[in-house]
C-alpha cells in the first residue's frame, strides 16, 4: 500500500510540474531530492527512522520553502542561496542527532 501511495503521489507531482512548465524533462526533478530529505530533517524526521511523522516532514516543507523564499528575497547569488540551505540542513542534523543522543 506505501509503494502504490508513493505512485500514486509521485505520478501526482510529474503531472503537477509538467502542467506548470508546459513541457516534459526527464531532468526536471533532479535537484529535488536534496530539498526533499533536507526539509524532512528540518522538519524534525531522523534519518535513521523511527522519529517524526507526515506532519514533521510538512513542517520540514513549509519552512525550507519560507527560508528559500527570504534569501530569494535578499537578491543572493544561487549559490550563496544553496550554501546557506545546505548550512542549516547540516545544523539540523547536527541538532536532531544531538538531541536524539540524549534519549538513547
Amino acid at each position: 500500500a506505501a509503494y502504490a501511495a508513493s505512485a500514486l503521489f509521485t505520478t501526482l507531482a510529474a503531472l503537477l510540474l509538467t502542467a506548470r512548465i508546459r513541457q516534459g524533462n526527464p531532468h526536471m526533478g533532479e535537484g529535488l531530492l536534496f530539498e526533499s530529505i533536507g526539509a524532512a530533517v528540518l522538519g524534525g524526521v531522523a534519518l535513521s527512522g523511527g522519529i517524526g511523522g507526515v506532519w514533521a516532514a510538512m513542517r520540514g516543507v513549509i519552512m525550507l520553502a519560507l527560508i528559500q523564499n527570504a534569501l530569494y528575497l535578499t537578491d543572493l547569488n544561487s549559490h550563496v542561496r544553496d550554501i546557506a540551505v545546505g548550512v542549516m540542513i547540516v545544523a539540523g542534523i547536527l541538532l536532531a542527532r544531538r538531541s536524539h543522543a540524549g534519549e538513547m
